[in-house]
């Protein structure tokens, strides 16, 4: 399978070269882009955006997905071998000098490749990320669960996911956080080049920054989305008169794909607004600022179309996702979310320094140490500082949102950086404290998972010990004909070849309206995972328990680096079947 995931993926790879670069002739923006990255590298994930723009519109209008996917495989395919037929030579069109020149840097970035060459592990990308594009793909039809929640935290990246599914090419989920990451180098290396000091060593203090290990081995989009925005920062910032319309426009596509893709984007996405309102003011005319809101209507207005066309209603939070705060509990589930959920402790500390084995993977190391201690003035440094401010105030503590910020600052700063300037050996030394230990880190991660290819047992063994929730998907289909609908109290979904059911809304509400969604269903099994469903409102319901064990199932949500004690954890699983259809009468 593994021949066949990187064949793929390299037609892939190809293809989104090709439209990266047609789409940037379109809006004119090779020069900007030459000026900052290295172009070759931030092709493809100008091309996925456009892609996902796309197939997230023609999915909310309920066209036929299965052919969808297969029209939208068939052209990528195609101009992928198309891309390699006419450039036989390719690669060597590739801008690759950076990886020529430090071989660290191209073992791991290597490292990184390998390990999104690896199956899927992290709960939400279980939950949501990946398992809602396998959901409708599988029953060929655009749908929410109104009572499984956080379907509804879907975005624009979500619906292109079912593009690669259709194909059994799960690993482009995360290659996408690879393509990104490759963005995010390129960029800062670009601006390093043409310093010949030991400034070099930042690129390694980035690249090796813990966060980046959970962000790029992950189904979830995130990281996407901060290059684009760093791409997007980037570009403005460069300008010094901007009076190109397709970069103007560029910039707008994409912020609202940034809105598109995650309310949690909303901060930045407004910032990064009123960043380019004030460059273009600079030089512009006013009646030349009247276009700027037609434009964004015109990229916006066919998304929001397709949106009021599934929801068939229409609210001002809805231009931003899709959670329906007029239905029963989503309002506290919004709450939750926004105000109690995944609040980190002593917070801002933990942003630089892990509390624990468990949170290596969520902390930026010495990278923003370091770029302290560079300091450089700019007046436009107002901007990253607005956007950190306001994510204190308004945004989630989880410790990823604050990747955004950093990379703006970043990039203000190594931007202002002499060339002629040395960096202070004590500084030096300092960064070379982090690159070292996890150079080593990332390259032993890397080929542990990505040895999950090189046998059905040895994946297996990787998705038991790392995948939240793995053990009882596999319970679950052994133990349960196919095709039959089962209320699961557990939210990892996506490897269950059943028709799980994940009753969300209990945690916020007990209305009967979810229920009677469900019970249209018909589910046959009820399956708790510590829990006895006399402690539930099926209580009454005839039943009869048919499995009952007690097994290592659960992980942590930051599984990737797990202690001895996430192996001594164990859980009860109990699986009920009803010996009739459930009514609404029989709960308590």
């Amino acid at each position: 399978m593994i021949i066949y995931y990187i064949f793929i993926n390299l037609l892939y790879f190809c293809s989104f070269l090709f439209f990266g670069q047609k789409l940037s002739k379109i809006f004119r923006l090779e020069k900007n882009i030459e000026e900052i990255s290295f172009k070759y590298f931030q092709y493809p994930i100008i091309s996925i955006a456009f892609f996902a723009y796309i197939t997230s519109i023609l999915i909310q209008f309920n066209l036929n997905i299965k052919y969808l996917s297969l029209l939208i495989n068939s052209l990528l395919i195609s101009a992928g071998i198309f891309y390699i037929y006419e450039k036989r030579n390719f690669f060597k069109k590739l801008d690759i000098t950076f990886l020529k020149t430090n071989s660290l840097i191209f073992i791991i970035l290597i490292s990184y490749l390998l390990f999104t060459l690896s199956p899927i592990i992290d709960a939400d990308s279980l939950a949501y990320h990946a398992y809602f594009p396998k959901k409708i793909l599988a029953d060929n039809q655009f749908y929410f669960d109104h009572y499984n929640f956080h379907e509804k935290l879907v975005g624009i990246m979500e619906f292109f996911y079912v593009v690669p599914l259709f194909i059994k090419s799960e690993y482009t989920l995360q290659l996408i956080n690879f393509f990104s990451l490759l963005s995010i180098v390129s960029i800062f290396y670009k601006i390093l080049a043409k310093n010949e000091n030991n400034f070099k060593i930042l690129i390694l203090l980035i690249l090796t920054s813990p966060i980046f290990i959970q962000l790029v081995y992950s189904a979830k989009p995130q990281l996407i989305f901060l290059s684009l925005s760093l791409l997007n920062f980037c570009l403005i910032y460069k300008q010094k008169k901007i009076e190109n319309w397709g970069l103007i426009t560029f910039s707008i596509f994409i912020i609202i794909f940034n809105l598109l893709g995650k309310s949690s984007f909303l901060i930045s996405s407004s910032v990064l607004s009123i960043f380019l309102f004030v460059k273009i003011n600079e030089n512009f005319k006013i009646k030349n600022l009247l276009k700027i809101p037609l434009i964004f209507i015109f990229i916006y207005f066919p998304y929001t179309f397709a949106k009021f066309f599934v929801l068939d209603t229409f609210n001002l939070n809805n231009l931003i996702n899709y959670i329906p705060i007029d239905l029963f509990g989503y309002e506290e589930f919004w709450s939750h979310l926004t105000n109690n959920a995944q609040k980190e402790d002593l917070f801002p500390l933990n942003l630089l320094f892990p509390l624990d084995l468990n949170s290596l993977s969520s902390s930026f190391g010495l990278w923003p140490i370091i770029l302290f201690l560079l300091f450089q003035k700019d007046k436009y440094l107002i901007f990253p500082l607005l956007l950190f401010l306001l994510m204190i105030l308004a945004g989630l503590k989880s410790n990823r949102f604050y990747l955004e910020p950093l990379l703006w600052v970043s990039f203000i700063f190594i931007n202002k950086i002499s060339t002629k300037k040395k960096m202070n050996n004590y500084l030096f030394n300092l960064s070379i404290l982090q690159t070292i230990p996890m150079t080593g880190l990332i390259i032993f991660v890397s080929l542990y998972f990505f040895s999950a290819n090189l046998g059905e047992k040895i994946k297996l063994k990787r998705l038991t010990d790392h995948a939240y929730g793995f053990t009882f998907n596999q319970i679950i289909n052994d133990r349960i004909p196919s095709k039959n609908f089962i209320i699961y109290n557990l939210r990892t979904l996506y490897y269950g070849k059943n028709n799980l059911i994940y009753p969300e809304f209990t945690k916020y509400t007990n209305e009967k309206f979810y229920y009677r969604e469900i019970l249209k269903k018909e589910p046959k099994y009820l399956v708790l995972i510590d829990a006895d469903i006399e402690d539930t409102v099926f209580k009454k319901c005839k039943h009869n328990i048919i499995h009952s064990t007690r097994v290592i199932g659960k992980v942590k949500r930051n599984n990737i680096l797990k202690n001895k004690q996430d192996y001594k954890n164990k859980s009860i699983i109990n699986i009920y079947q009803f010996s009739e259809s459930i009514k609404i009468d029989c709960l308590t």
